[in-house]
């Protein structure tokens, strides 16, 4: 297992990285990008690119959370190498390779964010909404639009909350817990001045009219 003092090695050896990556890519040499991003990733994870691949999101968190405290920088630059990835599998036209790593990045992404955001890198606001706007949105997986509600309550964008709670809706169905979590997200918004409701695109009646009695 990595220690903390080499946690923080790899992440600077890794934003290093990134430069180079993107110099790489920017001159069209792809293969050698990728192959330098596989590397990067097996010095952050310490595991095989090809094995990183065929984790599940929850399974990398694990991976990168020490003491019970998920490391949001060493996430942060995995997100930042996983979007590298797509933006070189999105210009060779490999769609599918490249929307799978466009969402894992967004999903890293909003964890580092809704896990108390990066210690040493600026917050990846800009990065979430240029990917959120990238990605169509309606295919978004379930678990995505769940983390994706949840940074848009946090960050006071309320009507885009309420607007991604509808779109879990349409995808999931109006399940009881759903039906409950809609009920209590708009039962919290009554609870906020009307000032921050107004800035979060959002009238008391209108978030009134979404409430029920509890």
């Amino acid at each position: 297992m990595l220690t903390e003092d080499n946690l923080m090695r790899w992440v600077r050896l890794a934003t290093s990285a990134l430069a180079r990556i993107l110099g790489l890519k920017s001159s069209g040499l792809y293969q050698d990008a990728l192959f330098l991003i596989d590397q990067t990733l097996e010095q952050l994870i310490g595991l095989r690119a090809e094995l990183f691949d065929r984790m599940d999101d929850s399974s990398v968190l694990e991976m990168v959370t020490v003491q019970d405290q998920l490391d949001t920088d060493r996430l942060l630059v995995i997100a930042d190498l996983v979007k590298e990835q797509a933006d070189i599998y999105a210009a060779q036209k490999m769609i599918a390779d490249s929307t799978w790593r466009y969402t894992r990045a967004l999903n890293f992404y909003l964890e580092v964010v809704l896990n108390g955001g990066s210690v040493n890198f600026p917050q990846p606001y800009e990065k979430i909404d240029a990917l959120t706007a990238q990605l169509d949105n309606q295919n978004m997986p379930p678990e995505t639009l769940v983390s994706l509600y949840q940074y848009y309550e946090m960050m006071g964008k309320y009507r885009m909350a309420g607007d991604t709670l509808a779109k879990i809706i349409t995808q999931e169905g109006n399940s009881p817990e759903i039906e409950e979590e809609v009920n209590s997200f708009y039962h919290r918004l009554l609870e906020k001045p009307d000032n921050d409701l107004i800035a979060g695109g959002l009238t008391r009646q209108e978030i009134q009219a979404h409430t029920k009695p509890r």
